[in-house]
């Protein structure tokens, strides 16, 4: 356990909670590379997975992360009853 406290060393959470947003980032970088569409992704899961692996390596990082990222806005724009 001690090398994931020095790769993340913000960790709180149990490393099975980073494991699984770690996948989740991962998988939907891999849909975005291979030109797949994210219509039926659930992207607010996805932008939260991503503020956990964040913030489990630099709160300063997650702080910039959380000032240049535009996903939440545009998801706060949706009409109501939408796709996820």
């Amino acid at each position: 356990m001690r090398p994931l406290r020095h790769a993340f060393p913000h960790l709180s959470r149990p490393a099975r909670e980073l494991e699984r947003a770690t996948d989740g980032v991962y998988r939907l970088r891999n849909r975005v590379a291979h030109l797949e569409p994210l219509i039926n992704s659930n992207i607010e899961a996805q932008l939260v997975n991503m503020r956990t692996v964040i913030g489990a390596i630099d709160q300063d990082l997650l702080s910039w992360f959380a000032s240049v990222e535009k996903i939440g806005t545009v998801l706060k724009q949706r009409p109501p009853g939408k796709v996820k």
